[in-house]
Protein backbone atom coordinates (compact mmCIF):
# COMPACT_ATOMS: atom_id res chain seq x y z
CA UNK A 1 0.00 0.00 0.00
CA UNK A 2 1.41 3.38 -0.94
CA UNK A 3 1.49 6.26 1.53
CA UNK A 4 -1.19 8.08 -0.48
CA UNK A 5 -3.48 5.02 -0.32
CA UNK A 6 -2.85 4.65 3.40
CA UNK A 7 -3.71 8.32 3.98
CA UNK A 8 -6.91 8.16 1.93
CA UNK A 9 -7.96 4.91 3.62
CA UNK A 10 -7.48 6.43 7.06
CA UNK A 11 -9.53 9.51 6.05
CA UNK A 12 -12.44 7.32 4.93
CA UNK A 13 -15.09 7.02 7.66
CA UNK A 14 -15.87 3.53 8.88
CA UNK A 15 -19.36 2.25 7.99
CA UNK A 16 -20.78 3.17 11.42
CA UNK A 17 -19.58 6.77 10.99
CA UNK A 18 -20.89 6.71 7.40
CA UNK A 19 -24.28 5.59 8.75
CA UNK A 20 -24.50 8.49 11.20
CA UNK A 21 -23.33 10.93 8.53
CA UNK A 22 -25.77 9.55 5.95
CA UNK A 23 -28.80 10.26 8.17
CA UNK A 24 -27.38 13.66 9.23
CA UNK A 25 -26.99 14.64 5.57
CA UNK A 26 -30.55 13.52 4.82
CA UNK A 27 -31.78 15.72 7.68
CA UNK A 28 -29.71 18.61 6.27
CA UNK A 29 -31.16 17.91 2.79
CA UNK A 30 -27.62 17.83 1.40
CA UNK A 31 -28.04 15.90 -1.85
CA UNK A 32 -24.37 15.96 -2.85
CA UNK A 33 -23.32 14.52 0.51
CA UNK A 34 -26.06 11.86 0.46
CA UNK A 35 -25.15 10.88 -3.11
CA UNK A 36 -21.56 10.10 -2.05
CA UNK A 37 -22.95 7.08 -0.17
CA UNK A 38 -25.10 5.85 -3.06
CA UNK A 39 -23.99 3.49 -5.81
CA UNK A 40 -25.08 4.64 -9.27
CA UNK A 41 -27.92 2.12 -9.25
CA UNK A 42 -29.11 3.18 -5.78
CA UNK A 43 -29.98 0.83 -2.92
CA UNK A 44 -32.93 -1.24 -1.76
CA UNK A 45 -34.97 -0.48 1.34
CA UNK A 46 -37.52 -2.41 3.37
CA UNK A 47 -39.83 -0.30 5.53
CA UNK A 48 -42.74 -1.30 7.79
CA UNK A 49 -45.33 0.75 5.86
CA UNK A 50 -44.64 -0.93 2.49
CA UNK A 51 -45.09 -4.51 1.37
CA UNK A 52 -42.82 -3.81 -1.61
CA UNK A 53 -39.05 -3.69 -1.71
CA UNK A 54 -38.24 -0.04 -2.39
CA UNK A 55 -35.44 1.19 -4.65
CA UNK A 56 -33.91 4.56 -3.73
CA UNK A 57 -31.35 6.55 -5.70
CA UNK A 58 -30.16 10.15 -5.87
CA UNK A 59 -33.25 11.13 -7.89
CA UNK A 60 -35.52 9.85 -5.09
CA UNK A 61 -33.64 11.92 -2.50
CA UNK A 62 -33.73 14.98 -4.75
CA UNK A 63 -37.51 14.65 -4.95
CA UNK A 64 -37.80 14.25 -1.17
CA UNK A 65 -35.63 17.29 -0.49
CA UNK A 66 -37.56 19.46 -2.97
CA UNK A 67 -40.94 18.33 -1.57
CA UNK A 68 -40.65 20.59 1.47
CA UNK A 69 -41.20 17.70 3.84
CA UNK A 70 -39.73 18.12 7.31
CA UNK A 71 -36.88 15.70 8.06
CA UNK A 72 -35.37 14.89 11.45
CA UNK A 73 -33.37 11.63 11.42
CA UNK A 74 -30.75 10.52 13.94
CA UNK A 75 -29.18 7.22 14.92
CA UNK A 76 -28.28 5.56 18.22
CA UNK A 77 -26.92 2.25 19.48
CA UNK A 78 -24.70 1.70 16.43
CA UNK A 79 -22.97 -1.66 16.13
CA UNK A 80 -20.56 -2.52 13.32
CA UNK A 81 -19.65 -5.93 11.89
CA UNK A 82 -16.93 -5.78 9.23
CA UNK A 83 -16.18 -8.46 6.67
CA UNK A 84 -13.39 -6.93 4.59
CA UNK A 85 -15.06 -4.85 1.88
CA UNK A 86 -18.54 -5.58 3.25
CA UNK A 87 -20.04 -4.37 6.52
CA UNK A 88 -23.28 -4.54 8.46
CA UNK A 89 -24.33 -1.69 10.72
CA UNK A 90 -27.23 -2.14 13.12
CA UNK A 91 -28.83 0.40 15.41
CA UNK A 92 -31.88 2.53 16.09
CA UNK A 93 -33.13 5.27 13.79
CA UNK A 94 -34.79 8.07 15.71
CA UNK A 95 -37.05 10.81 14.40
CA UNK A 96 -38.93 10.76 11.15
CA UNK A 97 -40.11 12.52 8.00
CA UNK A 98 -43.19 14.74 8.22
CA UNK A 99 -45.37 16.77 5.94
CA UNK A 100 -44.22 20.28 4.90
CA UNK A 101 -46.49 22.01 7.43
CA UNK A 102 -45.94 19.56 10.28
CA UNK A 103 -42.98 18.49 12.38
CA UNK A 104 -42.06 14.83 11.91
CA UNK A 105 -43.46 12.40 14.44
CA UNK A 106 -40.82 10.92 16.69
CA UNK A 107 -40.34 7.24 15.92
CA UNK A 108 -37.90 4.49 16.89
CA UNK A 109 -37.04 2.00 14.17
CA UNK A 110 -34.46 -0.76 14.42
CA UNK A 111 -32.30 -0.89 11.31
CA UNK A 112 -29.73 -3.01 9.53
CA UNK A 113 -27.63 -1.44 6.78
CA UNK A 114 -25.47 -3.36 4.32
CA UNK A 115 -22.44 -1.40 3.07
CA UNK A 116 -19.76 -2.30 0.50
CA UNK A 117 -16.44 -0.56 -0.01
CA UNK A 118 -15.95 1.08 -3.43
CA UNK A 119 -13.00 3.14 -4.67
CA UNK A 120 -14.98 6.28 -3.73
CA UNK A 121 -15.71 5.04 -0.18
CA UNK A 122 -18.48 3.09 1.54
CA UNK A 123 -21.66 2.62 -0.51
CA UNK A 124 -25.08 1.73 0.91
CA UNK A 125 -26.56 -1.39 -0.71
CA UNK A 126 -29.58 -2.19 1.49
CA UNK A 127 -31.46 -0.66 4.43
CA UNK A 128 -33.98 -2.66 6.48
CA UNK A 129 -36.15 -0.78 8.98
CA UNK A 130 -38.36 -2.50 11.60
CA UNK A 131 -40.66 -1.09 14.27
CA UNK A 132 -39.31 -0.94 17.80
CA UNK A 133 -41.45 -0.82 20.93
Amino acid sequence: MTLLNALSASAEPDPAAATADFFAKITAKDLDAVARYLPAEGFTETVPESKELLHLDAKAFDGLFKSGRQIDLRVADLKLQSFGDTALVTGTRLGGIGMPDKAPASARLAFTMLWTRAPSGWQLRHLHLSPQP
